[in-house]
């Protein structure tokens, strides 16, 4: 399972789904990340930052981060479709 959390330390996070092996994937230039979503296709890791206003994804493992969108108007919510990214503003 993947999670996103924010507060005090903010990160994107996996663990099994007995909450073993939980490993940090995300933990610097994040601050309210608001929604992420798994693309199972290609196994990237997309979220959305409402402070940092951008779209971010990464690989399964963490690896390979890239910025996607920046200066978004707070943004809330991120889905995937087949090829596209859909991206909830409030």
């Amino acid at each position: 399972m993947y999670w996103a959390d924010y507060g005090l330390s903010p990160s994107i996070t996996r663990a099994y789904l007995d909450a073993t092996n939980r490993t940090e994937l995300v933990s610097t230039g994040i601050s309210i990340p608001r929604d992420i979503c798994i693309d199972m296709a290609t196994h990237k890791v997309y979220w959305v930052d409402s402070v940092t206003s951008t779209l971010e994804r990464i690989d399964w493992d963490g690896s390979n981060r890239e910025y996607l969108q920046r200066d978004l108007v707070n943004p809330h919510g991120v889905a995937i479709f087949q090829q596209w990214v859909c991206i909830v503003l409030f």
